[in-house]
């Protein structure tokens, strides 16, 4: 997604985040399902820890987090285009393009 710059807190995120366009152009669909995954696997890693005592590491819930991305954007059906293709490439999945 460009320029990364890690955000020391989840009200910075949020306030960055809440600024930003949402509309149906692949980044913003990706950016949405980033987040809402991250925040899902962080609160069943939180939940996890907190009522079952397990814990996993953060380079395994980070690799869950990067699947569930994949797999969300490959269950998509979308519009042929350029942006696509590039998302296609940088996440190396294969999504599927609606017939015109």
């Amino acid at each position: 997604m460009g320029n990364v710059k890690l955000l020391s807190d989840w009200k910075e995120v949020i306030s960055k985040l809440v600024k930003l366009n949402n509309s149906n152009a692949i980044r913003s669909i990706l950016r949405r399902i980033i987040v809402a995954a991250t925040m899902y696997y962080f609160w069943n890693e939180r939940n996890n820890r907190l009522f079952d005592k397990t814990r996993r590491e953060a380079a395994i819930v980070i690799e869950m987090i990067i699947e569930h991305v994949k797999l969300k954007l490959m269950s998509m059906k979308v519009k042929e285009s350029v942006q696509i293709r590039k998302v296609e490439r940088e996440r190396d999945i294969v999504m599927k393009c609606k017939e015109k």
